[in-house]
């Protein structure tokens, strides 16, 4: 406590210390408290230092000074090490093994950093209100987990290069344990941005974005819109309103339904209509019809699919279509996992934790067939792996997938993917499209009426 006054009055810096039990005492959990504390009582920076004398505290001023200005939300100290000059640097095993870590952790978050474990760093208390950082390890791979925060809701950062002093007391084996919490925290994150799991450390992306992959449901979408004529479009479940805004492009006119509005969905399309799909979509477009209505990954979401397929019929003029994607759980990964007694929701994909309903293309059919509809067209995706694989990348060559490796890959997928769903769709087909339309029978356009004189 001594040592603590005297800096304080040393670097005309107040210092609060708060002292916690035992139990509590550990590096994450320390900071989750200060940080908790420091957005209470109303602080605009929180920075993280050592008193033990490892870290250069004349330096706190110039780490402060960008967050101050409001340039950044935080800034991270880059580790330089003087041992050629002061024989007190890092250890030679210390720094190379270092440098190696954070460049296997850039690529696997997509980020490029070059410090992700140094504890000397400062926040600004609007960033970390931001994040979530009660949800992050109560261990030193807690520094690791608030910069992969700082990417995931996109801030600004800061580098700032400090010379340090030997850590005597963090050994081999606690470097070893370090690096093996950090590379797991990273692929939890890499796996959480991919889909699977719970997805808490992905947790800024709120909207379902569109699958711009070659051979993806919307890709495949967008090639049967074009192939039809210019109409008024009714896009069910339409989220942010992006792809309807390439409907729009095509030249549609395009109407977008959904529970809420999500940001700028009203600039992207020429119409937008708040609505609960579960209680029906046809009361709120009284004497309206559509030329297509598109259902592009939205029947899963559903308690009754049958009842939304049923008011989009009645929406539909007697010459149009619906045009339906639905993940296909007979798919051979949901084939596996279920197998294999691993059943558990994902973040996204086929065991999105928002799916209520699963498919196959033969229970699919049975209730088109009860709902008074014909498929007139079918067709079933490929895997998208490499989407998968780059999802929450910056750009493609950035992360795990270099510049070269994305376009080689992904055309060496899709040519065997596209192979094994000519020979068996059902079972390689990842997502399933149908193109729905009224049969013959219900379209006046297409009977023929012919009089018989006496």
């Amino acid at each position: 406590m001594d040592d603590l006054r005297h800096l304080a009055e040393e670097s005309g810096i107040p210092i609060t210390v708060l002292t916690l039990p035992q139990a509590d005492a550990r590096y994450g959990a320390i900071q989750k408290i200060a940080f908790g504390w420091a957005i209470d009582e109303r602080f605009d920076v929180a920075a993280i230092v050592h008193a033990s004398g490892y870290f250069p505290l004349r330096g706190l001023d110039q780490m402060i000074a960008p967050i101050a200005r409001k340039d950044v939300g935080g800034v991270f100290a880059h580790r330089v090490n003087e041992r050629a000059t002061t024989k007190k640097g890092i250890s030679w095993w210390k720094a190379a093994g270092n440098r190696y870590l954070c460049s296997v952790l850039n690529q696997i978050v997509g980020h490029t950093a070059d410090e992700w474990l140094c504890p000397f760093r400062a926040y600004s208390t609007t960033l970390l209100r931001s994040i979530p950082f009660g949800n992050n390890s109560d261990e030193h791979v807690f520094d690791l987990e608030m910069l992969v925060g700082c990417v995931e809701v996109h801030e600004q950062l800061a580098d700032l290069r400090v010379p340090v002093a030997p850590d005597r007391g963090f050994g081999f084996s606690d470097c070893t344990r370090l690096a093996k919490d950090s590379l797991i925290a990273a692929l939890r994150y890499r796996f959480h941005k991919m889909g699977f799991g719970t997805g808490s450390t992905a947790f800024n992306s709120l909207s379902y974005e569109v699958k711009s992959e070659e051979n993806s449901s919307h890709d495949s979408l967008l090639h049967w819109l074009e192939e039809l004529p210019r109409g008024r479009v009714l896009d069910v479940g339409c989220s942010d309103g992006r792809f309807g805004q390439l409907l729009e492009q095509m030249g549609h006119d395009v109407t977008g339904v959904d529970i809420q509005a999500s940001p700028g969905v009203e600039e992207r399309i020429s119409r937008f209509v708040r609505a609960d799909l579960e209680d029906g979509i046809t009361r709120h477009f009284d004497n309206e019809s559509f030329d297509v209505i598109v259902m592009a990954d939205v029947l899963e979401h559903m308690r009754s699919p049958a009842a939304l397929l049923r008011g989009a019929r009645a929406l539909l003029v007697p010459t149009g279509c619906i045009l339906v994607s639905i993940p296909n759980i007979g798919h051979w990964y949901g084939r596996l996992k279920v197998g294999l007694g691993l059943f558990s929701y994902d973040r996204r994909g086929l065991f999105d934790s928002g799916h209520l309903r699963f498919f196959t293309r033969v229970n699919f059919q049975r209730i088109v067939a009860v709902e008074q509809l014909e498929i007139v067209r079918f067709a079933a995706t490929s895997t998208p792996l490499v989407n998968v694989l780059t999802r929450g990348m910056r750009s493609p060559d950035e992360g795990v997938m270099p510049e070269l490796v994305v376009p080689a890959m992904s055309r060496l997928l899709s040519g065997a993917s596209a192979a094994a769903i000519r020979v068996w769709p059902t079972l390689f087909g990842y997502q399933l499209l149908f193109e729905l339309r009224l049969p013959a029978r219900s379209n006046p356009e297409s009977v023929r009426l012919t009089r018989l004189c006496p």
